[in-house]
Parts: structure tokens; C-alpha cells; sequence
């Protein structure tokens, strides 16, 4: 079950509507003593600019994927960690379109186990609590949150437990 925060779940919806049509991304934070995500850090999507340089590795714009440039999220890792943070997972969103765990998802989140891009996979983060926000017309209108199921090989949607 995911545990997060009103305040939390209200700035990635505000986020979502900032920069829709496009998706936004982020980390999901909370005390590393606790089990609550408490803070939604943003990140830029550079999805544009991979796909600006290179389309043939990046078919998908902003429009339809989320890329974290390594060196940002190192940043807010470090950033995090020093105030006592640690990170549960990520968020982003789907504009005009619903909530769930895409095969471009699964992919990012995921590497393969054989030379076989399409076989087996396992999870980069496996213990990584995944929240996709649903952005229709420039409005927020819900959230689903996904963990690797390890026995299904795949995500699964979990419950989202929202505190005030």
C-alpha cells in the first residue's frame, strides 16, 4: 500500500496540470524513519530533448513518455538524503488519458534479463512504489499507484491510503 500525504498528492496534481499537455515526472519522498510519502519532488522531463536528438531511440515525445535526466535525479537523491529523506518511488502522469501501467511504463521501469528485449524482465527498483496520475483537459482527476509483483513478473496495482 502506498501511504502519502494530502499535501503530497495535491502537488502532483498540480504538477500535472502545469505541464500538460505534456507529462510530468517525479520522486515520491518521505522520513526515512517513517513509511508515508510526504513530498512530491518534480523533475524535468527530457523526453523533447531525447527525442529532438535522437527519434529513432526516442519514437515517443513528452506527449506520451517521461525520461529523468540521471544527473537530476542524483541531485534530489543526495538532496534527500541530506535532509533525512528517502525515496519511495516515483510519479508521473498521463495527459488525457487514464491511469495505469503502460508497456512504455514497464519498459523504464524495468531491464531485460536475456539478450531478448521482449523476454524476461525484472525491475530496476523493485521495491519502487509507481503513481500515475490521470490528467484530462488540464485537470488532475485521479491517481493509481503500481509495485512490482515479483511472483506476476509485472506491476500490479496497489491501494493508495491518503492522510491529511
Amino acid at each position: 500500500m502506498l501511504k502519502i500525504t494530502r499535501s503530497a498528492l495535491d502537488s502532483i496534481y498540480s504538477h500535472g496540470e502545469e505541464t500538460f499537455p505534456d507529462e510530468c515526472c517525479g520522486c515520491l519522498a518521505g522520513p526515512s524513519d517513517g513509511d508515508e510519502v510526504t513530498e512530491a519532488i518534480p523533475c524535468t522531463n527530457i523526453q523533447n530533448k531525447l527525442h529532438e536528438r535522437d527519434s529513432g531511440q526516442y519514437p515517443r515525445t513528452a506527449r506520451e513518455a517521461f525520461n529523468i535526466d540521471p544527473l537530476e535525479q542524483m541531485k534530489i537523491e543526495e538532496a534527500a538524503d541530506a535532509r533525512g529523506l528517502k525515496l519511495f518511488g516515483y510519479y508521473h502522469s498521463h495527459p488525457d488519458c487514464e491511469s495505469y501501467f503502460s508497456a512504455e511504463d514497464t519498459s523504464q521501469a524495468t531491464y531485460p534479463t536475456t539478450d531478448d528485449e521482449e523476454g524476461p524482465r525484472e525491475p530496476i527498483w523493485p521495491d519502487a512504489h509507481q503513481l500515475i496520475a490521470s490528467v484530462k483537459d488540464g485537470k488532475a482527476d485521479y491517481a493509481k499507484a503500481f509495485i512490482w509483483d515479483a511472483a506476476a513478473k509485472g506491476f500490479a496495482e496497489e491501494d493508495i491510503q491518503v492522510s491529511s
